[in-house]
């Protein structure tokens, strides 16, 4: 589906592509949009050989357009499809099967109740790869299904200078993601670049040496920006282990540390044999292995002090990576102006901005002569305001402009 650059009321909206597609098997249909996914379940009655494979692509439509006609209201939606039939019926508004009639009442239905503007095209099959993809899924037990626990991921993430932009290992529609977009064995981690992500990943341990060879191949790509953290068992004898060096352990795990949520945490589904979604979770307990989270080299040891520095730059409209000379003096002519930190006590912020350039490749910032000059005058001004104390003398500071001295008013 996708949203066109103008919507039915004239707003701009984003434009995004997603498929519908129903499985040949008859039992499920995918649904998908941008990064989010949905999986069709149909009932035994809707299965073949007792409707038609038309009748179960229409199905599919007709969910896409209930499930995402909330979020998406007074807008044009265009539904991509390999089913001509489906396509026909949208565009025409209507069929003349008696069969699919219920299901095109129930899908224009929607789009009144929601205000949306339906339109369909056709897609070949060989684009359709990630709803076909979703429609073929089985759900069985997932003995892989070992969620992170969401507090510990949490930890982790408050602690990064960058957010993570993508979860490497999730099922297909997301019930054990801790990130918005995601991968899945659908549509594969090693599928597609992450080049300039941030990825946080729990992946398959049986896939291990695959997600850290597709990560460090795209981080040599696109050094800049590509960074990840993995949480991984501490098997240092198995051949993926010397993969990890030069990276950051964030965190370790003994032996029979409570991390992770069982697979065991879906019941099968009464009498069909699918496994079933949106259970709650249980924790098994405790890991029978020690454990690791590790950080790529980009992302570091010096969180905070980094992370301060960007904020600034964020607010100040400025960029911080690179950054320049005149943004770090900048930034330590306002901590000194609003008392954070003493001027001789700088160092640990400006090693900060330095650390994290070059961990990027990029060169320090703060290493010039003009940023030290600016350090070095600002701590003797401070001296001499402190020596001036109880005396009428003027004090100077340091001009936010980078432009030099100024007087100060008491």
């Amino acid at each position: 589906m996708y949203r066109p650059s103008k919507t039915k009321n004239g707003a701009l909206a984003v434009t995004a592509k997603g498929k519908t597609e129903e499985d040949a098997s008859g039992w499920q249909g995918g649904i998908a949009l941008r990064d989010w996914r949905h999986i069709v379940d149909f009932p035994v009655e809707e299965r073949a050989p007792h409707k038609s494979s038309n009748f179960r692509e229409a199905s599919t439509a007709a969910a896409a357009v209930e499930l995402l006609g909330p979020s998406h209201r007074g807008e044009r939606l265009l539904l991509r499809t390999d089913n001509t039939t489906t396509m026909s019926m949208v565009n025409k508004q209507g069929t003349m099967a008696p069969d699919l009639w219920p299901v095109c009442k129930r899908m224009f239905d929607s789009a009144a109740l929601y205000d949306l503007d339906l339109a369909a095209e056709h897609i070949p099959g060989v684009e359709n790869w990630l709803s076909d993809g979703l429609s073929r899924y089985v759900r069985r037990k997932d003995c892989s299904d070992w969620q992170y626990r969401r507090d510990e991921f949490e930890s982790i993430a408050d602690t990064m200078a960058m957010p993570f932009t993508l979860d490497g290992g999730a099922d297909p529609v997301g019930t054990n993601a801790h990130l918005p977009r995601y991968r899945s064995v659908v549509d594969g981690f090693t599928r597609s670049p992450v080049d300039g992500e941030h990825v946080y990943s729990n992946p398959d341990y049986a896939c291990v040496r695959e997600y850290l060879e597709h990560f460090l191949a795209c981080q040599r790509r696109s050094p800049f920006g590509t960074a990840g953290t993995f949480v991984l068992p501490v098997w240092d004898t198995y051949d993926w282990w010397p993969l990890l060096k030069g990276a950051h352990v964030l965190r370790v795990y003994p032996t029979g540390s409570d991390l992770f949520t069982s697979p065991e945490w879906r019941n099968l589904a009464a009498g069909d044999g699918t496994y079933a979604f949106g259970a709650e979770r249980a924790f098994r307990g405790s890991t029978h292995w020690p454990g690791a989270a590790l950080g790529s080299k980009t992302v570091g040891n010096y969180r905070p002090k980094a992370r301060a520095f960007m904020t600034f730059c964020e607010a100040e409209g400025r960029e911080w990576l690179p950054a320049t000379e005149a943004t770090v003096r900048l930034y330590i002519a306002q901590m000194l102006d609003k008392g954070t930190v003493q001027a001789s006590n700088t160092q640990p912020y400006l090693s900060a901005i330095n650390n994290y350039h070059e961990d990027m490749g990029l060169p320090g910032p703060a290493k010039g002569r003009a940023v030290s000059r600016a350090v070095k005058g600002m701590s003797r001004l401070q001296v001499q305001a402190a020596d001036a104390a109880g005396e009428e003398q003027p004090v100077r500071t340091w001009d936010h402009g980078g432009r030099g001295f100024k007087p100060l008013a008491l």
